[in-house]
């Protein structure tokens, strides 16, 4: 009976997998975040822009406006003062990361349903090839494929993130010029 219970959970999350994998081409989502580092608790309100070929729209608009493009694989700080972008570090599988295709690096070691919900974890697949995050719970609602809540861990930075996503369109029409700073 275990086994089937663990199978049937493992067939919905390879459902959802394979659904934004073949499915989903771009994702705009709106979110309250609590970030927590140094002891602190920071609460920020957000909005994000994805495209499966690797392009993502980062604005954090509360308590102050942040801007972060990313470009493929690299990421650029926008200040909209200045109307300059800085490069501020490479990060690939960023925009794959918000797209749920976290194969090349994760793997699902657990899972956990309420009634109403099933929660994922996942963790580097590789420990000798950490990526920038350690530890990932994502949550869905029963029979959604939307999800509603991300936690993300990095031992690394040394902070945590709990992502509320208050929105989440599949497949919004979104055009090229929203990833360029104007």
């Amino acid at each position: 009976m275990k086994l089937l219970f663990v199978l049937l959970f493992s067939l919905f999350w390879n459902e959802i997998k394979e659904y934004y994998k073949e499915e989903v081409n771009s994702i705009y989502a709106e979110f309250d975040e609590i970030l927590y580092t140094n002891n602190k608790k920071l609460s920020y309100k957000g909005k994000i822009w994805v495209k499966k070929e690797g392009y993502m729209k980062f604005v954090i608009y509360e308590p102050d406006t942040q801007v972060l493009f990313v470009r493929k694989n690299k990421i650029f700080l926008y200040n909209p003062k200045k109307k300059t972008e800085t490069e501020i570090f490479s990060a690939p599988y960023l925009p794959e990361f918000f797209m749920l295709q976290f194969e090349k690096l994760y793997q699902l070691y657990k899972e956990e349903k309420k009634a109403d919900t099933i929660c994922f974890f996942l963790k580097a697949k590789d420990e000798n090839k950490k990526p920038l995050y350690d530890k990932i719970k994502i949550c869905f609602k029963k029979k959604e494929k939307k999800p509603y809540k991300l936690y993300i861990e990095s031992s690394s930075l040394k902070v945590k993130y709990e992502l509320l996503f208050k929105k989440w369109i599949i497949n919004p029409f979104i055009k090229q010029e929203i990833f360029k700073a104007k």
